[in-house]
Order: C-alpha cells, then sequence, then structure tokens
C-alpha cells in the first residue's frame, strides 16, 4: 500500500517510536508500550523485548527529546545492563525501567 508521495524509505521503527509518542504521556509511557507491541510474550507477561532493540528506541527517543544528556542515556543503559539484561539472557521489561534504583529515563 503506497500513501502519499513519499521518495525515501521510512525506518518502521523510527515511525514506530514517533507515533507512538503521539498517544504516550511520556518517554517511559512510549517504551512501555513500545515493549507491549513487540513483545512474543502473551498478553500480560512481562512484554520483553531484546535490549538491544530497547535501547535504539531508548537513544533514539532521547535524543529526538533533546533535554535528555548523554550521561543520563548512558548512565540508564549501563544500569539496565549491569542489573537486569545480564540476568535475562539479553531481555528487558518495563518493571526493569520502572524499578526505583534505575535512573530516571528523562533527564
Amino acid at each position: 500500500v503506497q500513501i502519499g508521495s513519499f521518495n525515501d524509505n521510512v525506518q518502521w521503527d523510527h515511525f514506530l517510536a514517533i507515533a507512538l509518542t503521539k498517544i504516550s504521556k511520556n518517554l517511559t509511557d512510549t517504551l512501555i508500550k513500545i515493549c507491549e507491541l513487540l513483545t512474543s510474550d502473551p498478553p500480560g507477561a512481562n512484554a520483553r523485548i531484546p535490549f538491544e532493540q530497547w535501547k535504539k528506541f531508548y537513544r533514539y527517543l532521547a535524543e529526538l527529546d533533546g533535554d535528555i544528556s548523554e550521561e543520563r542515556i548512558k548512565q540508564v543503559i549501563d544500569y539496565l545492563a549491569n542489573e537486569w539484561v545480564i540476568r535475562q539472557n539479553d531481555m528487558i521489561h518495563p518493571r526493569n525501567f520502572l524499578h526505583p534504583e534505575c535512573p530516571k529515563l528523562e533527564g
């Protein structure tokens, strides 16, 4: 299906991320929705996705936001990688980045 007159290919992950920001309260809510949409877990389960995929979404959205420092992005990624992902077969789910000890996703 072709809609409009787009000349370039659109990266599906960027499109999804931006579209979800329009129906989300904030960056954290957007990332929860991303996990829920992309997981292969059954409904009501943890909504796990590969950490590398989550990291790309987080970095992209944080950079688009413009108010989140590179230092904050690195703190979040390092915390999640060292505290959770290593124990979860390189997967992440919303409870990991909602954990009270996780640095806030937004600066």
